[in-house]
């Protein structure tokens, strides 16, 4: 009677650990530091979590930005967003959490309005001083050089005649020579202007630095203002986090990045935390396909159409957050999203107005569930 009483327990025991769900720990957030300019924001502060989630909303509680950043790895973070639009005044609510699911740590920032340098060029004004080159006025105590004239008496001597040699003073035109030199500096500026200005045509690949990573030109822009496309290619470096960004000049030119190419970060098993610009409208096929350890997405404002198995075997994906409101269910290719993604804990935070529409489009792969 004991053994089975002792079995009966044992089994209890094992019901009750497998039916309680094992979870990451939500990592508390500190801020300790929030700058807004019209056209960026830079947060700072401290967390145990591996990665930050940042979000800015406006007064109205309007989602303005949101973007995960990585925690370096003496747990402090510096969150710079450079594809924000501010008013200048205005008050924004700042808020940081645990990429993972934390509590959200917010504080209230207002945005800094740009000074006007203008004022200060009044000190070219000071310029006046050229004004007074009115001492070359002076330059009539030079006419006292008549005196010189004087000497033509010397000439009523015969040695005029040695005068003659004065003529050899001619060497005066060697000094016509001189000019001949500076012609040379005409020509240089001739060919540096017209050949940095040739734009990159379609197709070409660019590199930038600052993001890491490979573009394709797909509509050229100029440096008189013409602002281009670009699609992402792939990434040049290894991260944990990326930024696809909205925007971005290389050499002079403004391109928008309007798309993330096929296979873009296929296979990369080193990232975690992916942001996509809100000027991207397409997301390729397998474009984040095998990418084992990413955990949260961000999709921006613009995107309309996600390829087949673009998220596919991404298995450990927990969190994406859809800001765009243009999503279809005609646009949304094959096995887009991890197999056995529910069961394994997906969640999509999407727009409120968009809750109904879209729990219809993703309750099959997550849970799905408004912004707050």
């Amino acid at each position: 009677m004991k053994k089975t009483l002792l079995s009966v327990l044992l089994t209890l025991g094992l019901i009750l650990l497998i039916s309680v769900p094992v979870s990451a720990k939500n990592e508390s957030v500190t801020v300790s530091s929030c700058t807004l300019t019209a056209t960026s924001a830079v947060v700072e502060g401290s967390t145990d979590a591996s990665a930050v989630m940042v979000r800015i909303k406006d007064a109205s509680n309007n989602i303005i930005a949101l973007q995960s950043f990585a925690v370096a790895t003496d747990g402090t973070f510096s969150a710079s967003l450079d594809d924000v639009s501010l008013t200048e005044g205005a008050t924004y609510t700042v808020s940081v959490a645990d990429y993972e699911g934390g509590a959200w740590e917010s504080t209230s920032a207002t945005v800094e309005k740009a000074e006007e340098p203008t004022g200060t060029e009044e000190p070219t004004g000071t310029e006046n001083p050229t004004g007074t080159e009115n001492p070359t006025g002076t330059e009539n105590p030079t006419g006292t050089e008549t005196p010189t004239n004087t000497g033509t008496p010397s000439n009523t001597g015969t040695p005029s005649n040695t005068g003659t040699p004065a003529n050899t003073v001619t060497p005066a035109p060697t000094t016509t020579p001189e000019p001949t030199p500076t012609p040379t500096t005409t020509p240089e500026p001739t060919p540096t202007p017209t050949e940095a200005v040739k734009a990159p045509e379609a197709g070409t690949t660019l590199k930038s630095s600052k993001y890491h990573a490979k573009f394709t030109v797909k509509e050229s822009g100029d440096t008189d203002g013409t602002v281009g496309t670009l699609e992402y290619t792939a990434p040049t470096k290894k991260l944990k986090s990326y930024t696809v960004p909205s925007k971005i000049t290389i050499d002079g030119i403004t391109y928008k990045v309007t798309g993330i190419a096929p296979g873009a970060f296929k296979g990369n098993t080193k990232v975690t935390s992916i942001t996509i610009g809100n000027y991207v409208t397409t997301i390729g096929k397998k474009a984040f396909y095998g990418c084992t350890k990413l955990t949260s997405v961000t999709i921006g404002k613009r995107v309309t159409k996600i390829g087949d198995k673009a998220f596919y075997k991404a298995k450990a994906l927990k969190n994406v957050t859809v800001l765009t409101t243009k999503l279809k269910a005609a646009n949304i290719g094959k096995n887009v999203w991890p197999k056995n993604s529910k069961a394994n804990g997906l969640t999509f935070t999407v727009p409120a107005k968009k809750l109904k529409s879209y729990t219809k489009l993703f309750k099959a792969s997550g849970t799905v569930q408004a912004d707050k």
